[in-house]
């Protein structure tokens, strides 16, 4: 292959686009182009990591091994590349690419890179490096040290604990019946007993073995434990008998949708404010279930906080909601599009779906008011004396709740499209179904529109579904108005959050190298040496596909 192939790919490469060509001829001379076939490793877990390697065509898996369970991470198609921070700094491959279609690299190994840079030392100042203040330069970066006293067992030396819960006390004073159960037996029991020796027993009985099924049930929920961390969360599962322990551990990055929901079958749910939490990862054996979790909104928002911190970075601006009423507008009566306080879009059903539950309820209380209007004045009606009055008053009472019920139940429901996530917010009246369904933007695979039927095409509404990265079901947006339009604004979002994910991907790999550059002291501050490896794909600019890397509230 000529030299002009492999320099047209370097130039797709974000830290090699603004080269000249001379310059870029240099790195050219570096590169070496590789032929894989299927099922062969590229890299493994484990490896010493070597440099940066460009996909000019085929595709190869990128999977992690955990144990026994072996993860896959996403699939690198050409026009992709990963691992440019191996080109500053020595690691350990955290995962293995094998090809899955025969496959043509580009690879720029660590080595020859700064052989390059020393070799041709005007190159140095032209690639795109973080500049570095002459008089100030960066103090090296402070190992984290291991709290004094960790607030868990398994906790890194790099890692903020920021939640440490369990399930809520309901889940153990409920209890309380069944041991209040036992004793009461135990006494009727003993007082139907005639020997006075056994009676005894048996009392004895009723206050020992109703107190160790309560103190049993105790320790039973003090041993279940959930920490939530700046990197992971950890579920801890013990029992006494038989003995065991399971720990359940998530990686943040990991998460794609997460939902809240309090129980509408369940009263003291509602009035203590626990819940079930459904974490959700792209593959089914790493979701994790947790039930009885107190306020399990509040967790939810916590994971979605730390995922979408972003206070170190310009915030990337998400594309305006077009044709919809600005923040201080007011809502209409049966606004079906609006911009909450938060900036956010929320969708509400199709005002068809609105017409369809008031209806019953509305020709109901049209009724009843004819039927007392009439009643008034046809001599015929005043035959019924004050009961007609009486059950059409008792009839529009009912109408009325009936249709304050419906209109508040289509309110209730919406679906909220903002800058990094979305939500299906599923409520009803008096909170007897809460229900909140959220998941990250940047792990949506696929988003298809459906009309079907000569009403859908007529009042234009649909159904939205969106598809989660390595998950078989879908989270629809049911009967909303004008579906495709829904469509693009999920798509803009995506490629809006896309671009702030690739902005902090790239100012955490200057700061990196300025660390290093402040630490090993280099002449030039455009030169740097080894950086902190990394086999996360990165997309580029042109041509590039997002690869396939595999986050919901009640």
């Amino acid at each position: 292959m000529s030299d002009r192939f492999v320099l047209n790919h370097l130039r797709r490469l974000p830290l090699f686009s603004a080269l000249p060509e001379t310059y870029l001829a240099q790195i050219a001379e570096a590169v070496q182009v590789r032929r894989f076939e299927r099922g062969e490793w590229v890299f493994q877990q484990g490896q010493r990591t070597q440099g940066l390697y460009y996909l000019v065509s085929g595709r190869a898996q990128l999977y992690q091994q955990i144990g026994a369970e072996v993860r896959q991470l996403g699939i690198i198609e050409s026009n992709q590349y990963l691992n440019e921070a191996a080109l500053y700094q020595e690691g350990q491959e955290s995962a293995t690419l094998q090809v899955i279609e025969t496959a043509i690299l580009l690879f720029l190994a660590r080595e020859r890179y700064h052989q390059t840079l020393i070799a041709y030392p005007a190159l140095q100042s032209q690639l795109r490096l973080p500049e570095m203040p002459a008089a100030r330069p960066l103090p090296p970066p402070i190992a984290p040290k291991l709290p004094e006293s960790p607030q868990f067992r398994q906790q890194r030396t790099d890692e903020q604990v920021l939640l440490r819960t369990r399930r809520h006390g309901w889940s153990y004073l409920r209890q309380i019946w069944l041991a209040a159960f036992v004793a009461l037996i135990m006494m009727i029991g003993g007082g139907v007993i005639e020997v006075m020796f056994l009676r005894l027993i048996v009392f004895g009985l009723t206050l020992l073995i109703p107190g160790g099924i309560l103190l049993y049930a105790y320790i039973e929920w003090r041993n279940d434990d959930l920490v939530i961390t700046n990197q992971r969360i950890i579920r801890t599962e013990r029992r006494i008998f038989p003995p065991s322990e399971v720990v359940s551990e998530i990686p943040l990055q990991s998460i794609q949708a997460v939902n809240a929901e309090i129980p509408y079958y369940d009263l003291t749910a509602r009035l203590f404010g626990y819940g079930d939490l459904d974490i959700r990862t792209a593959g089914k054996a790493g979701n994790i279930m947790l039930n009885f979790i107190p306020n399990p909104e509040a967790i939810q928002e916590i994971i979605f906080d730390h995922l979408e911190g972003r206070s170190h970075l310009t915030t990337v601006e998400s594309p305006e909601a077009e044709g919809a009423p600005s923040m201080s507008e007011s809502i209409g009566w049966l606004q079906m599009r609006y911009i909450n306080a938060d900036g956010h879009t929320v969708y509400r059903k199709h005002w068809s779906f609105w017409l369809r539950a008031v209806f019953t309820p509305l020709s109901l209380l049209i009724g009843l008011l004819i039927v007392l209007a009439l009643s008034q004045a046809i001599p015929f009606f005043r035959d019924f004396g004050p009961i007609l009055p009486v059950v059409c008053g008792v009839g529009v009472i009912i109408a009325l709740l009936w249709l304050w019920w419906a209109d508040t139940d289509w309110r209730n429901d919406c679906y909220v499209i903002g800058q990094d996530t979305i939500s299906l917010i599923h409520r009803r009246p008096l909170r007897l179904v809460n229900e909140d369904d959220k998941i990250l933007i940047n792990r949506i695979d696929n988003v298809i529109t459906e009309q079907s039927g000569i009403f859908q095409s007529l009042l234009q509404y649909g159904d939205v579904q969106i598809l989660l990265v390595g998950d078989a079901g879908a989270k629809v947006f049911a009967g909303v108005p004008n579906p495709r339009r829904i469509q693009e604004e999920i798509a803009q979002r995506r490629a809006a959050s896309q671009q702030l994910n690739a902005q902090l991907e790239d100012q955490r790999r200057r700061e990196e190298i300025a660390r290093y550059i402040a630490t090993h002291g280099y002449p030039n501050p455009n030169f740097a040496s080894p950086t902190p490896p990394s086999v996360s794909p990165n997309p580029t600019p042109t041509e590039a596909r997002p690869p396939r890397i595999p986050r919901t509230r009640h």
